[in-house]
């Protein structure tokens, strides 16, 4: 018997009214219909401001927010929570008003910085939000920089100095401007029926007020689903074949293609997945490697060396990429996460003789849940080698240590919070399941507390596969 804890019902509302939203997305009226604050410099302007380093995206201008000309005074703050000042505050805010559900924003932006050479601490940010919450940010591309937000694309000279007039006239961006980035993201407070949401960007210095930096945006637009195209039942994405390879004894063998565990974003547009073929080149020894599909187009994102990719996982976004694999032959199984604005790849795991399996990922990248036999993961954790469910928290972890049981496959919430995780087990987190069956939790990140979701009785039952939803309320 199956006792269901709790039940949430999966509401799906359409409707045709869809009214452009917000009012003046791509910035064509100047800064009509946006509110703006803060130290208040935002402009709209053209590409020849920029000295056609960018082009708009949709019409003939863009929205520019500056932290400068130099020091231009106003509200100090500290956006990301980390402790460091930041100074030149702007903001740019509006009114998101629809009547369909679900719902997702899209918008072009770049982030171009002077800061890139810099000390650490001066790590100027931005961040987007709706409602309050934050759906996108990021900070200058520094590695080792002090800010929390994930850097954004490297910067290339030669420097400009913006022109067109008004408050942002002036501005210098050392590193230039670099092409636009376009997102689709999952508008986490919408629900059928009308929705009025507020709709924030912001920018600011942080460290010091000297260096500046700049948020360019445009066609923003509030809609239903990510894809603008009408969708078919079913699309083949590769066409491979068996490949003659020389083995380490010089004999020539045929070894069959496989492409395998796929993931797809939230809107499908973007698909990983784990390939042994050398279809977008660069793969000779027809090594198992991570590929991306996207506009049509495969690429490889990895270069490992060890042929084993247990599995990988895409956030919702499409942005990041989080796998298990071995990075060469010698290597046990590690976590990876690949950020496909700019191909960075980071080792989250450094352990030995264990695994590290089954990730899961965030849609700002920052926290990633995944299985773990390792004991050298932290000091005195672990010691008996239990397969136990791990929480990255940006470089934190989030362990929780059990004896004679074991947790399958962790599925962590998309929204950037990533609040809850969810997680198959065998173990008695909660006093309920001392059968040992295999039951279905909810991990709380913030007070690594377990909430029972199944609770099953007489033969073991077998449920080790979840899914979470966005914010973490349907299972």
């Amino acid at each position: 018997m199956i006792k269901l804890i709790k039940s949430i019902p999966l509401l799906f509302w359409i409707s045709l009214g869809l009214a452009q939203t917000p009012t003046n997305g791509s910035f064509e009226n100047g800064l009509t219909s946006w509110t703006v604050g803060g130290s208040g410099n935002v402009n709209a302007l053209n590409s020849a401001a920029f000295n056609n380093q960018i082009a708009a995206s949709d019409g003939i201008l863009m929205g520019f927010l500056s932290t400068g000309p130099g020091n231009i005074g106003g509200p100090n703050g500290n956006i990301d929570a980390n402790g460091t000042n930041d100074f030149n505050i702007t903001t740019l805010s509006t009114n998101l008003n629809f009547d369909f559900f679900p719902a997702v924003i899209k918008f072009d932006w770049s982030f171009p910085s002077s800061e890139e050479d810099s000390n650490a601490v001066f790590d100027d940010l931005f961040d987007v939000q709706i409602a309050g919450n934050r759906i996108l940010s990021g900070s200058s591309n520094k590695p080792g920089g002090v800010s929390p937000f994930p850097d954004v694309p490297l910067g290339t000279p030669p420097a400009i100095t913006v022109s067109g007039g008004g408050s942002t006239n002036g501005t210098l961006l050392r590193f230039g401007v670099t092409p636009f980035n376009s997102e689709c993201i999952i508008i986490p407070n919408a629900q059928p029926g009308t929705n009025n949401l507020n709709l924030q960007f912001q920018t600011a210095d942080q460290g010091d007020a000297i260096f500046d930096s700049g948020l360019v945006l445009d066609n923003i637009r509030v809609e239903s689903f990510c894809e603008t195209a009408g969708t078919v039942a079913l699309s083949q994405i590769t066409t491979t074949s068996d490949s003659e390879i020389e083995d380490q004894v010089g004999n020539i063998i045929s070894r069959f293609a496989n492409n395998i565990l796929p993931d797809a974003s939230s809107d499908g547009s973007v698909v990983a997945f784990i390939a042994n073929g050398d279809f977008a080149s660069g793969n000779p020894f027809l090594f198992q490697q991570v590929f991306i599909y996207s506009s049509g187009i495969v690429t490889r994102l990895s270069s490992f060396t060890g042929d084993e990719i247990q599995s990988t996982s895409l956030s919702a976004n499409g942005r990041w990429v989080v796998i298990s694999a071995k990075n060469t032959l010698t290597d046990n199984l590690e976590i990876f996460r690949i950020d496909r604005n700019n191909n960075n790849l980071t080792q989250i795991t450094a352990t030995s003789n264990c695994e590290n399996t089954s990730p899961s990922i965030n849609n700002n990248g920052r926290r990633i849940a995944f299985n773990s036999n390792c004991n050298d993961l932290i000091a005195g954790f672990n010691a008996d080698q239990n397969k136990e469910i791990v929480v990255w928290n940006n470089g934190n972890l989030i362990l929780t240590e059990t004896i004679n049981c074991t947790s399958y496959s962790p599925k962590i919430s998309s929204q950037n919070s990533a609040l809850h995780t969810a997680v198959a087990s065998s173990c008695d987190f909660t006093g309920n399941n001392s059968d040992g069956n295999i039951e279905i939790f909810r991990l709380n990140r913030n007070t690594n507390n377990y909430q029972q979701i199944t609770n099953t009785t007489g033969a073991l039952t077998v449920q080790d596969s979840v899914d979470i939803s966005l914010n973490g309320n349907i299972i």
